[in-house]
């Protein structure tokens, strides 16, 4: 009985030992993006990690994180996979060739919210406003493009003295969350700009 007990126990700490940040068991679609973005719009407030409750009166799980106009982005994009069950992967800026994604293992033994909460901590870490060109695509600026979700990043600086040889993240300094949530607009000195959507979580 006692050997029986130990096999158990032990059968129970190696599955742990590979616990994931979350499991997914959807994939995103079209109908997720919409979701998202309705999703944004309806919950998606500056006091989102400030206030102690969610709307539905349960304990919000987040209170408390401290993030930047980078890190609120990721943000957006893990919570809302996690929540609905999706995959969430970036590129690793650490190491090239790399992903980072919710398949992480690094925070085994902790409960599925802490291990979120601490996946959440790695990527304000690693990821910034550097980040964010390697995980975003242009699209062009339409009436279906700009909706909640998306980033619309701007730039202080004179567009038509950016040129296409610097980093984009070099010209992005103020994130426009309130007036675009996903999508990333860089001005090009053609003054054409382009719309980013996110390639988080494909």
């Amino acid at each position: 009985m006692l050997r029986s007990l130990l096999i158990l126990v032990m059968l129970l700490m190696g599955t742990a030992a590979n616990a994931a940040v979350w499991t997914e068991v959807n994939e995103w679609s079209q109908a997720y993006e919409d979701r998202y973005a309705e999703w944004v719009r309806a919950e998606w407030r500056t006091d989102f990690f400030s206030r102690k409750s969610l709307r539905n009166g349960q304990s919000n799980p987040y209170y408390g994180l401290r993030v930047d106009c980078a890190d609120t982005v990721y943000s957006m994009r893990i919570i809302f996979a996690y929540e609905n069950r999706l995959p969430f992967v970036a590129q690793d800026p650490t190491a090239a060739g790399k992903t980072i994604s919710n398949k992480m293992s690094r925070w085994d033994g902790q409960s599925e919210n802490q291990r979120v909460r601490n996946f959440l901590w790695y990527i304000y870490g690693v990821m910034s406003t550097r980040s964010l060109p390697n995980d975003t695509y242009p699209v062009a600026i339409n009436r279906n493009t700009i909706r909640s979700g998306g980033l619309m990043a701007t730039s202080k600086k004179e567009p038509s003295l950016l040129d296409d040889q610097r980093n984009p993240a070099d010209r992005c300094s103020v994130f426009g969350l309130q007036l675009c949530c996903g999508c990333e607009l860089w001005l090009r000195p053609a003054r054409a700009p382009v719309l980013a959507k996110s390639r988080l979580g494909v």
